[in-house]
């Protein structure tokens, strides 16, 4: 549609998450309010319509205070919206199911079984591992918003001095980026190109599906 959110995510109580909840990124300021995050829908309408509305002003007044309550409690707000929310129940779903996630675990690069990705090398506890997938391999690495040469490459306006910050995590440096290429790279045979200098739009289909979802990706992922 042409307008709403990229993502609409119910509320989520972040005491579920028990220890877990530890590992939780908070939520950038930039997208709270006095350290609330507001969630889509009903509850941004309310906040915009704080100073117009008796209801509003009282549903904000409601949610302003349990905030501060939870921090002064837990140490932050237990209410969680938006992409965090989305973070925590993914979080419980992977514990629920007994599926290990490995934090601070840097892939370093894809394995490969002829034109097939396998698995990846994972730095892990100080050792690098080898780890199989059984059906499929993703890469969800965050883009390469920290890497400005790379940037300079892709945007003009930054290439010109023109840059802008980024308030994404400081880690996301196109590593996901590099091996989706090294894969492509190796697996994509070469297309002799136009006059024009861009590849046949076979071949750009094909190299784009190489180097992000199709890295062997299918509908059950399970490493």
């Amino acid at each position: 549609m042409q307008g709403g959110r990229s993502m609409v995510i119910r509320p989520y109580d972040a005491r579920e998450l028990g220890p877990l909840l530890k590992t939780l990124g908070p939520v950038l300021p930039e997208l709270t309010v006095f350290g609330v995050t507001i969630g889509s829908g009903k509850e941004i309408v309310h906040f915009m319509r704080v100073t117009r509305s008796l209801a509003s002003a009282w549903y904000v007044t409601k949610r302003l205070t349990k905030h501060f309550l939870e921090v002064m409690k837990y140490g932050r707000g237990m209410t969680l919206t938006n992409g965090n929310a989305l973070a925590a129940r993914l979080a419980r779903s992977a514990a629920d199911l007994s599926i290990p996630v490995w934090l601070s675990s840097p892939a370093v690069r894809l394995l490969q079984d002829g034109n097939r990705v396998s698995g990846a090398v994972v730095e892990h506890n100080g050792q690098r591992m080898n780890v199989k997938a059984r059906h499929g391999v993703v890469l969800a690495s965050g883009g390469f918003p920290h890497d400005l040469e790379r940037r300079k490459k892709t945007y003009p306006h930054v290439k010109a001095g023109h840059g802008h910050f980024s308030p994404t995590p400081q880690t996301n440096v196109g590593d996901g980026v590099r091996m989706a290429e090294e894969v492509a790279a190796s697996s994509t045979r070469p297309c002799r190109m136009p006059p024009h200098g861009r590849p046949c739009r076979w071949c750009r289909v094909r190299m784009a599906r190489r180097a992000s979802c199709l890295i062997s990706s299918t509908a059950r992922n399970r490493a």
